[in-house]
């Protein structure tokens, strides 16, 4: 597992820059530190272990500082379904249920040792309305799983399995070491069987 870096509010401050091109510049004040302190939890989540399971309510805004994690549910023929991933320096929690009050309607599970830093429900909903800096935060967050999921359902529309699959490699290359084949099959909705051939003209980097 990689090294923890203490300093969640410079990681969270690198963030908010990456996902806003436009803004040169981004720092806490040295208020809202001491705050981000005292209320994100620093956890380790080891693999297969779950942060949500299905019909459990969503309590927390997770980032990810090293790891993985992915999202699936059971189709009614009773497979295992993965619609989404996360890893390294993204956010992981179930938007709806967090937001609604219900239960989630499926599960995200960690697919190797990870280190997040978590934050409540209650907190998040002080600090947005009291800081124009967590206003910004929180604004990132939504907007990049926006974007995200806008990309990923275009790709199902409109690339090909081995698009799709380099895509996936570019995003995290080494996806192929944390995840097995059948579930990252199931990402990009294509067979296993496709997924072996598209292997073998796509070597994956070690």
């Amino acid at each position: 597992m990689k090294p923890i870096r203490k300093n969640i509010s410079r990681l969270l401050e690198e963030t908010v820059l990456r996902l806003n091109e436009e803004i040169c510049d981004f720092e806490f004040t040295k208020k809202e530190r001491a705050y981000l302190n005292e209320v994100l939890e620093r956890k380790v989540v080891h693999k297969k272990e779950f942060i949500l399971k299905a019909g459990e309510c969503e309590e927390y805004i997770y980032f990810i500082e090293s790891g993985g994690f992915r999202y699936w549910t059971i189709s009614p023929s009773g497979k295992e379904i993965t619609f989404w991933l996360a890893f390294d320096l993204e956010f992981t929690y179930s938007y709806f249920s967090l937001n609604s009050y219900e239960a989630s309607k499926f599960n995200i599970q960690a697919v190797t040792d990870s280190i997040v830093w978590r934050i409540e429900k209650k907190n998040i909903n002080i600090s947005h309305n009291n800081s124009a800096n967590f206003n910004l935060l929180t604004r990132s967050i939504l907007e990049d799983i926006l974007k995200r999921k806008i990309k990923r359902e275009v790709e199902l529309l409109s690339s090909t399995p081995k698009e799709r699959y380099s895509e996936l490699l570019r995003h995290e290359k080494k996806v192929h070491l944390l995840i097995a084949s059948k579930d990252i099959a199931s990402y990009l909705g294509i067979a296993h069987q496709t997924l072996c051939r598209i292997r073998k003209r796509i070597p994956p980097t070690e």
